[in-house]
């Protein structure tokens, strides 16, 4: 029988699953949720948290971002969210599992909208997050998934809130064992979703310019980066504009899902200012032309190409220059020696 010394001298840290928990039987009846950050660096809107609400019936997910972890936002946050879901899926929350989090769950204000609508409260105990595993779990899955997305694409770690909406969009979609390979919304909703309109995150598409916008010669599309999709429309794309720098939406577009950013897409509409240098073992294309990215289109930035003397030229003897920097306000200096 072990004494108190040799609990003290040699105890370890119990893992207490002894039976499978007990799965939600009806949407909304156990909502688990875990909220994630600080997130460095901020997104384009200032936001530095997300919360994740998961339905345990369904495991279908919203995601929500926050500026802080206050218990007023995130008390916000929590209404606005029970009042959505309720009023889409025709049901309560009844249950709602959270971690230990005095900032955000454990506390005076957010304890009392749980009593409000007669929601029973079940924290995990303090520094036992597997108690709260569904949501450790998907928390990790969901972030793995956007670091991949905008490693693929190399946009700017400030986008991750919009790879985050797109993930949450994808996950809806993807069809999951323990549901016998049905999606999350078709577990939750009772009906299936169309994905032919999907598309690769971060992907160059063109917007078709209206007539009243274009000349006679001039281009007839707009370059834009795919960045997530609308709500439940199969025709409509949000995109990032780099010459507005802005998120858009748009539906009129043809993507090029072969085509990223590149290595320097990090710079497109970000105000960045990227110099390169062409040397004795640069190579021109076959038409003579030295060609710029073209993610610089639009940017306004400085940039420099030289050519030395061991440059080659076009078998017209000049130098040509790529379609893409026309219109560009950049400073472009060739100097050719002779002979």
């Amino acid at each position: 029988m072990a004494c108190d010394i040799y609990i003290k001298a040699k105890v370890k840290e119990k893992f207490q699953r002894k039976v499978p928990a007990r799965r939600a039987t009806k949407p909304l009846e156990l909502i688990h949720s875990d909220l994630c950050g600080p997130i460095s660096p901020q997104s384009p809107s200032g936001r530095r948290y997300y919360i994740l609400y998961i339905d345990d019936f369904s495991h279908y997910t919203w995601v929500c971002f926050l500026h802080s972890k206050s218990s007023s936002e995130v008390c916000t946050v929590f209404r606005d969210f029970k009042n959505l879901v309720e009023l889409e899926v025709k049901h309560h929350i009844t249950r709602f599992r959270c971690d230990n989090g005095k900032g955000e769950y454990d506390n005076e204000a957010f304890r009392s909208i749980l009593t409000e609508y007669s929601i029973t409260f079940e924290p995990s105990p303090p520094y036992t997050q597997h108690k709260n595993g569904v949501s450790e779990i998907m928390i990790q899955t969901h972030n793995a998934t956007a670091r991949a997305m905008l490693l693929d694409c190399t946009l700017p770690p400030s986008m991750w809130a919009e790879a985050m909406t797109t993930v949450n969009y994808l996950h809806a979609r993807s069809p999951t064992s323990s549901h016998n390979g049905m999606t999350p919304f078709e577990k939750l909703f009772g009906r299936k979703l169309e994905v032919g309109h999907l598309r690769r995150f971060g992907c160059k598409a063109f917007k078709s310019l209206p007539a009243s916008h274009r000349s006679k010669f001039g281009t007839r599309a707009h370059p834009l980066f795919m960045l997530g999709f609308v709500h439940d429309s199969t025709t409509i794309w949000c995109f990032w504009d780099p010459h507005r720098r802005q998120v858009i939406q748009a539906s009129n577009v043809t993507f090029l899902e072969s085509s990223g950013l590149g290595r320097d897409a990090s710079a497109v509409g970000l105000g960045v200012g990227v110099s390169s240098e062409l040397n004795s073992s640069s190579e021109i294309n076959s038409s003579g032309g030295l060609r710029l990215d073209a993610s610089a289109v639009g940017l306004g930035l400085s940039a420099s190409r030289k050519l030395n003397s061991s440059s080659k030229l076009n078998s017209s003897g000049g130098l040509g220059l790529d379609n893409s920097v026309v219109g560009l306000r950049l400073g472009v200096s060739y100097p050719v020696a002779r002979g």
